[in-house]
């Protein structure tokens, strides 16, 4: 009974921590590629394909840049899925912003849910 009740606690908990990712596709979805591929970018080329918008929402236990890293790694995870192999962060200060008012617990119980926005792209390669 003991392994039964903490089976279930374990399962709570990875339910409460986790991360919901999702994607809302509006151009067209590629073969998928490795995660590592996809590239994080400040400005997009003009000759990129819009395929979607992700939307990533978390806990993090960290404040600044390793906060926003925790989103961007399911982020990247999403748009390799549908074969972009760029993402654009739309809200990368607002997340700063959020973060830093948080205080370090370590268990992801108490920290503020953060939303990261991202626009995904494909870029065709030059040959």
């Amino acid at each position: 009974m003991k392994r039964v009740i903490l089976s279930v606690l374990v399962l709570i908990l990875i339910c409460i921590t986790s991360c919901a990712t999702s994607l809302t596709l509006e151009g067209t979805a590629r073969p998928s590629i490795p995660s590592s591929q996809v590239e994080v970018l400040k400005d997009i080329p003009a000759s990129a394909e819009y395929i979607g918008e992700i939307k990533v929402s978390y806990s993090s236990n960290f404040t600044g840049q390793t906060a926003i890293n925790e989103g961007i790694r399911p982020a990247r995870r999403k748009a390799a899925s549908v074969g972009a192999n760029a993402i654009v962060l739309v809200n990368e200060n607002e997340i700063l912003r959020k973060a830093r008012g948080m205080t370090g617990a370590g268990t992801g119980f108490g920290s503020p849910r953060l939303r990261l926005i991202a626009k995904a792209y494909y870029i065709p390669q030059s040959k």
